[in-house]
């Protein structure tokens, strides 16, 4: 009897370990999002221009985070976030 009793605890400790664990990569999306958005809303004109021309260019192989100038700005901005 005991042993049936151990495993329901596992089971609910595990389900709540995996609610917990898709919280926070919902959470950590968000602040990718977050972070995105920030860094394109800082770029100036000719930035933008130039981001808009390489996701055009280089379609679903352009990534943002990966990025030169994405890099350099969250290492510049790094201790705000």
């Amino acid at each position: 009897m005991p042993k049936v009793v151990i495993k329901k605890t596992k089971i609910k400790v595990r389900k709540k370990v995996k609610k917990k664990i898709k919280k926070e990569e919902d959470k950590k999306e968000i602040t990718i999002d977050h972070l995105k958005t920030n860094y394109i809303n800082s770029m100036d004109e000719k930035e933008k221009i130039a981001y808009k021309i390489a996701k055009e260019h280089l379609g679903s192989s352009f990534n943002l985070e990966k990025s030169i100038g994405f890099q350099k700005w969250l290492k510049k901005n790094s201790n705000n976030i």
